[in-house]
């Protein structure tokens, strides 16, 4: 491969910054198949001397090119082109704790929406911290958006900050006071839960007892506890807070509200149930976390607070093209079934 050969210049008295053009020059060659797929750029010192800019003015148009996917440095190397499609407009790191089945709504409804403006790669940090830090840090520079989730017992802030405000956009979980103006579409679990069983209150008055059960392994349980207490103490309804169902505690007049993504204590209500001869719907109620298609038809159709991963995905694209940076909550709904 003959070497690369640049003859554009650069203006001494530009209105459009000079590492922007000089980062317009190199993509106007790749996009002419004059720079090619794997081809090395010239050293940032060449660069520097020829067109009469600094070393640091290179080095700016350099990580604007990397952050987008088109070139990348291998060390001591120098850079090398990597992506000869110049015409992306944006290059997006999405970052998920895990691939549920409603973190996948999610994820493809951003995908959709951002359409052909984009690339987005997916990651997950699976709640271990040397994980999040790692991935965040070793793609700084070769993503022009960072789309995160974060989820871990442990404080981020700090390497959330480490991106820039203006690249940054939080889903799902709550992450304020970072630095500077950010965009945020996040699930209000206190308010949510507490809106919910407000809703819920005249078909709450044929039972005697509602029972969350927040497992201490869920992130948002605290979050959640923290709504459905509230509720508690401004409804005056019997309430009670379990980490898991107890079969002797398990009476006619109890409504239970099940938050776990895998349904595990969903399903163990309803074996007590049968296993008990009780009418869900009548002896005991159900209300249970995030829609499925089975939830529509289990018992008869089970009542769950819902929130709309859908929309949470689309509005975090058009939020990210359209370089918003409100902070807002997702919507959700309470949709009544025949276990409540």
């Amino acid at each position: 491969m003959e070497p690369y050969l640049f003859d554009f210049d650069i203006e001494k008295h530009p209105s459009r910054p000079k590492y922007l053009q000089l980062a317009d020059g190199l993509l106007a060659d790749i996009e002419t198949g004059k720079l090619k797929l794997n081809q090395p750029l010239p050293s940032v010192n060449k660069l520097s001397k020829e067109l009469s800019i600094s070393r640091e003015t290179v080095f700016k148009a350099l990580n604007f090119l990397s952050e987008r996917g088109v070139i990348k440095s291998a060390n001591r190397q120098g850079y090398f082109v990597i992506n000869t499609d110049v015409k992306r407009k944006a290059r997006i790191f999405f970052l998920l704790d895990k691939f549920t089945t409603f973190k996948e709504k999610m994820y493809l409804s951003f995908q959709k929406a951002i359409g052909d403006q984009g690339d987005v790669e997916i990651f997950f940090h699976h709640h271990n911290l040397s994980v999040f830090r790692s991935l965040i840090i070793d793609n700084l520079p070769h993503y022009t958006h960072f789309v995160v989730l974060t989820f871990l017992r442990e404080d981020v802030k700090d390497i959330l900050n480490l991106i820039p405000a203006n690249k940054r956009l939080i889903i799902d979980s709550y992450e304020p006071n970072l630095n500077g103006d950010y965009p945020m579409i996040y699930q209000d679990f206190s308010g949510d839960i507490y809106n919910a069983m407000e809703k819920a209150g005249d078909r709450l008055k044929k039972y005697k007892r509602l029972i969350l059960v927040a497992p201490g392994t869920l992130f948002h349980s605290a979050l959640v506890i923290q709504g459905f207490q509230k509720f508690a103490r401004d409804s005056g309804f019997p309430t009670k807070v379990v980490q898991n169902v107890n079969g002797d505690d398990f009476h006619v007049g109890d409504v239970y509200l099940t938050l776990s993504g895998y349904d595990q204590e969903l399903v163990e209500v309803i074996k007590l149930s049968r296993s008990k001869a009780y009418t869900i719907g009548k002896d005991i109620g159900i209300i249970s976390y995030n829609d499925t298609p089975v939830k529509e038809v289990l018992e008869g159709g089970i009542t769950v607070i819902n929130t709309s991963w859908e929309y949470m995905g689309s509005k975090a694209a058009e939020m990210l093209l359209n370089q918003e940076t409100k902070t807002m909550a997702n919507p959700t709904q309470l949709i009544f079934r025949n276990s409540l």
